[in-house]
């Protein structure tokens, strides 16, 4: 996918300006990226095009380097996933506080995680923690795709 595109769309459809929205990433945040072994396209998208400040479209949020490391480290269910180890990083949220997360481990597809994925005390083993969770795209150009387009969820349900 060409992101110099998808962030002329973006900036089109919340009518600003792309330096206003997108900035190239701090060499720091790069290394965070590649340190919690987020895929290639992660890591040239926010190369490029990182966001100035979270960007929210139809209620879903596209966050900033730190926003990924804060939804990894503190946000539930995603510091889950993280603390877990199933191979799975967050890459966005919705106003409701649900996390879209991309597989790391040897494809880039994107599924979706409702709040209440993992109850407290409880034990569950991976596969039943995977079949809790709701496959949305096949890759991070789609997931972009979906983004600008409106086209995602934005509650478990939809």
């Amino acid at each position: 996918m060409d992101y110099s595109t998808f962030c002329s769309q973006v900036a089109k459809k919340l009518n600003e300006s792309e330096d206003e929205l997108f900035r190239k990433a701090d060499q720091k945040d790069i290394d965070y990226l590649k340190s919690s072994k987020y895929p290639d396209c992660i890591i040239e998208f926010y190369s490029q095009y990182e966001p100035q400040e979270e960007i929210e479209i139809d209620g879903v949020r596209l966050p900033t380097i730190m926003g990924l490391k804060d939804l990894n480290e503190n946000a539930v269910p995603c510091c889950e996933f993280y603390e877990l180890g199933l191979g799975y990083r967050g890459i966005a949220e919705t106003y409701c506080g649900e996390h879209f997360l991309i597989n790391v481990n040897n494809e880039q597809s994107i599924i979706y995680a409702a709040l209440d994925v993992i109850e407290p005390d409880e034990d569950y083993t991976n596969d039943e923690i995977m079949s809790k969770l709701k496959k949305v795209t096949d890759s991070f150009d789609e997931f972009l795709e979906k983004f600008v387009k409106e086209k995602l969820p934005t509650g478990f349900y939809d």
